[in-house]
């Protein structure tokens, strides 16, 4: 059964067009995963380390343990079948309707021909941040965990809505329930408020309220 489809596509891609740690929202704060879970958001640095404090090696080093924990939990592979899942969930009732559409879709976009505007794998690597350098860290008083608390409830976000939001739940993803599970994808949650006044951190964090 085919669902409403005004305007789908353009707000897909504009709730999706978001950045690490994108990417990832409930406004409330959560909490980071325990030690040693699998994919946990680790910078490598003592969690009571100011932001402020890191060396220029330490905050190469750290950027690339971050990269390294966005892709085992969000790499591009998962984020784009992620995003078609929910696209096909808001068009089709049938579960297996909604895989074989989000199918097309995964190839669609990975060919660089996305039925959404505006997205594109390049897009959904939330692996292509780039952490500058340790200028913009001048006068960040967040401490390490608190930046790794913003990247883990981000991540945990993101993650919860494209999973309650695929072709398993088909039958009940509603268009109105596929943009709103989105947009609370793409709004950072309370715990990444102090991280987004750093300047130098701003890419990660995403962006901060009006």
């Amino acid at each position: 059964m085919m669902k409403t489809v005004e305007q789908l596509a353009l707000a897909l891609g504009l709730a999706l067009a978001m950045g690490c740690g994108d990417d990832d929202g409930d406004g409330g704060g959560g909490s980071a995963g325990q030690a040693g879970e699998p994919g946990e958001v680790d910078t490598g640095l003592p969690e009571d380390r100011p932001i402020q404090d890191i060396s220029a090696e330490e905050y190469a080093n750290a950027c690339e343990s971050l990269r390294q924990s966005v892709r085992e939990r969000m790499g591009p592979d998962r984020a784009v079948r992620g995003v078609c899942e929910v696209y096909a969930g808001a068009l089709l009732d049938e579960p297996a309707q909604c895989r074989s559409g989000a199918d097309t879709c995964v190839t669609q976009v990975n060919a660089g021909n996305s039925p959404i505007p505006n997205l594109s794998r390049e897009t959904l690597d939330f692996t292509m941040f780039e952490c500058g350098d340790v200028g913009g860290l001048q006068g960040c008083t967040v401490t390490v965990g608190e930046l790794e608390t913003c990247l883990e409830d981000r991540m945990t976000t993101i993650e919860g809505a494209l999973d309650a939001n695929g072709c398993d739940n088909a039958a009940s993803v509603t268009l109105p329930i596929a943009l709103a599970a989105l947009d609370q994808a793409s709004t950072p949650p309370q715990s990444c408020a102090g991280v987004q006044a750093c300047p130098g951190l701003a890419a990660l964090a995403g962006p901060a309220a009006p």
